[in-house]
């Protein structure tokens, strides 16, 4: 009997271990394959134009490093604009960088702040009816796919004098509907309401309970939500294209590069320097705010 049981034992360590094997080698398998692309496209802006032809593959340059490849990206970063009065112009890297800043920090800020705000309404006063309809709402609209309504909000912005500006766009972005409403929700569910109780009997106002208690405590999840937001809007051309056409961003100008045909930055490595020199503003912001976003979140309890 106890042989059988030191057998059954060792049975399901050797499973344990082959499945701890297995895990591990499937999270390296993942990790390879995101990674790939990205080293590729590091050795690949290195390259020379005759050397990417000659040596397709993950290998380092053999020709020399081409730094050239980024100076040439930089000045190919450009997008046309029309004027108002007529002709048109480019729009260099300078000016694109800094409307993309304006572009992806406001509406990141802006629908976060929005979202936040109706989360946590929803959440700790779900007892009323708006915020079950509220919570409702963002349910079905991420549900339901909505098609053909471009040219109806092209219409509106103009009419309500909010296309082409920057305030208008973060006008339109400044709404609830999406993933980090539940985000939010969520975060906001597990914060026991007992702060906010010890609070109103210190005086405390409702606005001063949501500012100085709720929100400090979901500071992490908002910098990420505000980290993913800010990555989507910085890789975002898509919109800035046709709500905002005299404000360009890098983002547009990249994919006019990927798009351009001439001969300046027909090549392959001259497009792949573009890539990253508008990956790195994201990269640099997630090395700074990494510790703050993966830290623990440590929430003290209430004394007697």
């Amino acid at each position: 009997m106890v042989n059988s049981n030191g057998k059954m034992r060792l049975k399901r360590t050797n499973n344990r271990n082959w499945l701890m094997i297995l895990i591990v080698a499937l999270i390296l398998i993942y990790v390879l394959v995101i990674i790939s692309p990205f080293y590729w496209s590091i050795i690949t802006s290195l390259k020379t134009r005759n050397d990417f032809r000659r040596n397709f593959n993950f290998g380092f340059p053999k020709m020399g490093i081409a730094i050239s490849n980024y100076y040439e990206a930089l000045k190919a970063l450009r997008v046309q604009i029309n004027l108002p009065a007529g002709g048109s112009r480019y729009v260099y890297f300078p000016e694109l960088f800094l409307n993309s800043v304006i572009y992806a920090f406001g509406c990141m800020f802006v629908q976060n702040l929005v979202a936040c705000i109706v989360a946590y309404l929803c959440s700790k006063y779900g007892q009323r009816k708006f915020s079950k309809l509220i919570y409702s709402i963002v349910i079905v609209t991420m549900i339901l796919p909505i098609a053909g309504s471009l040219a109806s909000e092209i219409n509106m912005a103009k009419t309500f004098g909010l296309y082409d500006s920057f305030f208008g766009i973060f006008v339109m972005r400044a709404n609830f509907l999406g993933m980090n409403f539940l985000i939010y929700y969520a975060a906001f569910k597990v914060i026991p309401w007992d702060f906010a109780e010890a609070a109103f009997i210190d005086g405390a106002s409702d606005l001063k309970v949501m500012t100085r208690i709720m929100f400090p405590l979901i500071r992490p999840t908002f910098l990420i939500a505000c980290l993913l937001s800010f990555i989507g809007y910085w890789n975002d051309y898509y919109i800035p294209m046709i709500y905002l056409p005299s404000k360009p961003t890098i983002a547009y100008a990249l994919y006019c590069l990927q798009i351009d045909s001439g001969s300046a930055v027909s090549s392959v490595p001259a497009k792949m320097a573009g890539s990253i020199i508008v990956f790195l503003p994201v990269f640099i912001i997630f090395l700074i705010f990494n510790k703050k976003l993966i830290g623990n979140l440590t929430v003290g309890g209430l004394k007697g």
